[in-house]
């Protein structure tokens, strides 16, 4: 048996091969994701005969063709593979034995098997967008704008948001196994998180939005980090809150920033930015008059919708009158639901920093004397 949760100096998953009975799976694969590969070079190889000169000037072109092809047939195999697997017995959480007669384990083990090989070679192709599609045909939830590249990531209950920077040799696990026990618990990553490399995120975990954790850090099992705070040691504690990524800053640090900002700026570049602001402001004004207006609506019909509940509730209610009354209480479920939504993008309508509206204003009346 070997170690199940190694880091090893290459791209690779954080599940590597536990039950060696499994491995026959490799060949397999490697042959399935090869005959798509080998036929369309039987259908290109006719061009030799015809013409050689053009043939080896395509020959790069078609070399990596046949590359990403073969690469494309490994996830499409592996995923149909996996799909069979998981009709069989479905994945989950839990803490379980490391038993090979235990069936949850054994079946982890299957699963990794399988998920390895069309990981390893979307790893190790110089193109990233494989590897994100890899990762979310196995059920890792990742969002467009986060590369994984050259982190250590497991292949289920691994949940990642936008704008995430994951630290080179960072391990994310949703499986882990100790001397006697297999744990699999799903981890959650929230938008905008920061993990430095060599960083150790175990099963569990939830990192909030904003959160950085640093580098050589280790989260312990079920570890929850708070949104906009920064996280360092083993296992990871509270450093500080994460002013440059936090919503909720400060009057003092947006002052301070802008301070920064107007500092090196020159006349030109301070009217540019003051019509940036303009523009800004325009479009903040309509979005905000747009919002209120769908607010408005959305309580309109939710008053039309009462009325309409409160007039069925009154008569006497029959079989048809009940579904009614169900398919409105519905409808206003969804309103309420939909105001709030808008309320909140109404909200997050961040005020415009006091410091440059009073530059504006002290340059304004420089401009009037």
């Amino acid at each position: 048996m070997s170690t199940p949760a190694s880091l090893k100096a290459v791209p690779n998953t954080t599940n590597t091969l536990v039950l060696k009975r499994y491995s026959m799976l490799y060949i397999i694969l490697i042959w399935l994701s090869l005959l798509p590969v080998l036929f369309f070079v039987w259908l290109t190889w006719p061009g030799y005969y015809y013409n050689r000169l053009l043939f080896f000037f395509l020959l790069p072109v078609y070399a990596m063709l046949w590359y990403i092809l073969w690469i494309t047939d490994a996830i499409l195999f592996s995923k149909l593979l996996l799909t069979i697997i998981n009709l069989i017995h479905k994945p989950k959480e839990g803490y379980f034995p490391r038993d090979k007669k235990n069936i949850d384990y054994r079946f982890w083990s299957l699963r990794a098997t399988i998920k390895k090989f069309a990981v390893w070679a979307t790893h190790s192709s110089p193109l990233p967008w494989l590897d994100i599609i890899a990762f979310k045909l196995f059920g890792v939830k990742v969002g467009s704008s986060t590369a994984l590249f050259d982190a250590y990531v497991d292949l289920e209950f691994v949940e990642i948001g936008n704008n995430c920077i994951i630290g080179q040799g960072a391990v994310i696990m949703g499986a882990m196994i100790t001397h006697e026990l297999l744990i699999i618990k799903h981890v959650k990553i929230g938008n905008n998180v920061v993990i430095g490399a060599h960083s150790v995120v175990s099963p569990g975990t939830i990192i909030g939005d904003h959160t950085t954790l640093g580098g050589m850090s280790v989260t312990h099992v079920g570890q929850e980090l708070e949104p906009n705070w920064v996280y360092f040691g083993i296992p990871s504690r509270k450093y500080r809150k994460n002013e440059y990524l936090s919503i909720e800053e400060s009057e003092e640090e947006i002052a301070r920033k802008d301070n920064l900002i107007i500092q090196y700026l020159t006349p030109d570049e301070m009217n540019s930015l003051q019509e940036i602001r303009i523009r800004r402001k325009r479009k903040q004004v309509r979005t905000t008059k747009r919002y209120e207006k769908k607010i408005e609506k959305q309580e309109k019909r939710l008053e039309n919708h009462e009325k309409r509940l409160e007039n069925l509730a009154k008569t006497d209610l029959s079989a048809r009158k009940e579904r009614k009354i169900g398919k409105i209480e519905k409808k206003i479920e969804k309103r309420v639901q939909k105001s709030e939504k808008f309320k909140e993008k109404l909200s997050e309508l961040a005020p415009k920093s006091k410091v440059i509206d009073d530059h504006e204003n002290q340059t304004a009346e420089q401009e009037e004397n």
